[in-house]
């Protein structure tokens, strides 16, 4: 494809924002059938000559100010939070693109390169099946399509890349600005299908993933040929898979990772609510943080614990902390009330745990007032029974045999 001077690209990409029905990228001289502009040729003007003139004014320098990508990170960069036909500037270099929006900063300078959204997603691209929502990258000028990343990266560069109409190619550097030892290259060849499915509203549908792995340590990387005619999305650095990103190292993608910057290799997920256990916190999902649940890993929204050992009754094996856990407790929510009452009378007597497991002596003595006398006197001879048997076997003295027998008598 001939090389264009950018003040020729600049015009026709403003003829194209307005209406132009000629089939192009930005620029194409072999014609075809389809319509091949990036840009939604239906679309009204969203930039204007002058603010694509600036462009090249602003992208000058190629040293990068920061440098807070560490050697051997993996980053994506998929051009989402970027504007419609902003100019990409320091977005990812811990500034703000053209359009004022600011972005992470992973130490990456880009010559004159615009973002485009999708028109589906209210942009004016014309494109289809992007790997990234809705939002990919082209480049503007030949002689300024470029990336640096001064605190430079490993293993390899991948991304996804659609041609509609010539080849490319993209080469690696050991210096910025394309200089210093060639590290690996790689030809973008013409990708474009007519007949190629997903999203009807754009022609550019066809993305294939590529990557260039190299030895050695980068810091920059040329695109040639990709000027005006090839978009880019999902650059990914140190990787040879786009997208090929585990931000916590556990081996799940992050986009796969239900605690992305968690490590959580299992993915347990107890709620399955799509939050990992090690960053859920509200793990049971019963609306009670973590922090502040007394069963963190047993969904109980009441609260509720009975013997209030802190510990929630649908997770404590010993509700009513008698010592004789549930499962062989006769009765695992005993009476525990401090002293024993019979029928309303406080015998001030310690409520103390039987021999029978499970059991106190408030358990048994509401047994008995549960139960059916023929008088009164009936009642008060087998509380009178039961109250021998504790005193004979220690349980209780003398004194607190009095109280209990007390009490007996006089209740109704």
């Amino acid at each position: 494809m001939k090389h264009f001077k950018i003040i020729f690209s600049i015009i026709f990409l403003a003829v194209l924002t307005v209406g132009c029905e000629e089939d192009t990228f930005i620029h194409n001289e072999v014609p075809i059938t389809q319509s091949q502009s990036l840009i939604d040729p239906n679309a009204k003007a969203t930039i204007t000559p002058a603010q694509i003139s600036a462009l090249g004014k602003k992208n000058k320098s190629a040293n990068i100010g920061y440098e807070s990508a560490a050697l051997g990170d993996i980053f994506v960069l998929d051009f989402e939070g970027l504007g419609n036909l902003d100019n990409i500037n320091n977005f990812y270099n811990g500034g703000t693109s053209g359009s004022g929006f600011s972005g992470p900063n992973y130490g990456v300078e880009f010559g004159v390169a615009l973002a485009i959204i999708d028109s589906d997603a209210g942009g004016t691209g014309n494109f289809a099946n992007e790997p990234s929502p809705s939002t990919v990258m082209f480049f503007l000028d030949e002689n300024q399509a470029f990336m640096n990343v001064s605190a430079g990266f490993d293993t390899g560069l991948s991304f996804f890349y659609s041609s509609a109409t010539s080849d490319g190619f993209v080469s690696v550097y050991d210096a910025l600005n394309g200089t210093g030892n060639l590290l690996g290259t790689i030809v973008l060849a013409l990708n474009y299908n007519i007949n190629c499915t997903g999203d009807p509203t754009g022609q550019f549908c066809n993305w294939d993933p590529i990557a260039v792995p190299f030895e050695g340590t980068a810091k920059s990387v040329v695109f040639s040929g990709a000027s005006n005619s090839i978009a880019f999305d999902d650059v990914t650095f140190g990787s040879t898979t786009p997208g090929d990103l585990d931000s916590d190292g556990d081996g799940i993608l992050d986009e796969n990772d239900n605690c992305p910057i968690t490590a959580n290799p299992g993915q347990e997920d107890y709620d399955g609510d799509g939050i990992g256990d090690v960053c859920d916190d509200d793990i049971d999902g019963d609306g009670i943080l973590n922090e502040n649940d007394n069963c963190p890993l047993t969904a109980n929204p009441e609260q509720a614990d009975y013997d209030g050992d802190l510990e929630g009754d649908v997770c404590d094996a010993d509700d009513d902390n008698d010592g004789c856990l549930d499962v062989d407790d006769p009765t695992p929510f005993s009476n525990i009330e401090a002293t024993v009452d019979i029928k309303g009378c406080n015998t001030s007597v310690e409520n103390r745990m039987t021999s029978s497991c499970g059991l106190t002596m408030s358990d048994m003595i509401d047994a008995l007032e549960a139960g059916t006398y023929k008088n009164h006197g009936e009642f008060v001879r087998a509380m009178a029974n039961l109250s021998n048997s504790w005193k004979s076997s220690g349980l209780i003295s003398g004194k607190e045999h009095g109280a209990i027998m007390s009490c007996a008598g006089s209740s109704k």
